[in-house]
């Protein structure tokens, strides 16, 4: 189901519940309207959602903020069937993605796509968000990119992913990698074999730390090696993988 309109009423939200069959939701730039009604009509949707077992949710470009967050949070905790949540450019800030994240920890089990990207949730919320990561082993893809997220949240959000061996796409771009998350990052690549998309760009690596991560990304075990894209990092030799690296 896709809704492309500016506002969404309670008792539409409601006639939702009779679409039994209902598995993806598609509610991008909807919830854009006066503030003060955003919170109620969240709070109806997640009692609709609850009693369906939706897999795709996307929330993206709505105006959240931690009211819509504290809504969202009554569905995520009985979210067990979600393989999908896109909630980019939403207003969270740290503490609508702690909300979120401490939602869906111990509940979100099965999720595969996770973007939260362009909300500004920084060191504290990425932290936040790896604590969910790190027991959710079934991500597939995750964007958290332009968050203002400094080295030590970076970190933890690569070390928080060590656990996801089928991870296809991750990107952190526009944020910073600097030394420990370039290890980490490095650390990182080898128990992903799968990997076949990497952005790193805009993150303020220096020319020592691109050297640490493209040498760990010369030695991963890929599997395939029928895509072949350049990786460019000043003063570094061209390496060839199946794995379409963007760095600075």
């Amino acid at each position: 189901f896709h809704n492309s309109q500016k506002s969404l009423n309670n008792v539409r939200i409601y006639k939702f519940a009779i679409l039994i069959n209902l598995k993806e939701l598609n509610l991008n730039d909807c919830f854009v309207g006066r503030k003060g009604e955003i919170p109620t009509s969240l709070d109806s949707l997640a009692i609709t959602l609850i009693q369906l077992k939706i897999k795709k949710l996307d929330l993206s470009n709505n105006a959240l903020s931690i009211s819509g967050a504290q809504s969202l949070s009554s569905f995520l905790e009985k979210a067990t069937d979600l393989e999908s949540l896109l909630i980019y450019n939403c207003g969270l800030g740290i503490d609508g993605s702690t909300i979120i994240s401490k939602a869906m920890k111990g509940n979100v089990k099965n999720l595969k796509i996770f973007a939260i990207a362009r909300n500004r949730i920084e060191s504290q919320g990425a932290m936040k968000i790896s604590e969910f990561f790190s027991e959710c082993t079934t991500l597939k893809e995750v964007y958290v990119f332009q968050n203002f997220i400094r080295d030590d949240g970076i970190s933890a959000i690569f070390n928080s992913l060590f656990g996801c061996s089928d991870l296809t796409i991750l990107d952190v771009s526009d944020n910073y990698v600097k030394v420990e998350a370039s290890k980490s990052l490095s650390s990182l690549l080898l128990v992903t074999p799968n990997l076949n998309l990497l952005n790193i760009s805009d993150c303020n690596i220096e020319e020592d730390m691109n050297k640490i991560i493209v040498q760990a990304i010369s030695v991963i075990p890929f599997q395939y090696n029928e895509r072949k894209e350049n990786i460019n990092g000043p003063k570094l030799d061209t390496i060839t993988t199946n794995c379409h690296i963007t760095m600075p």
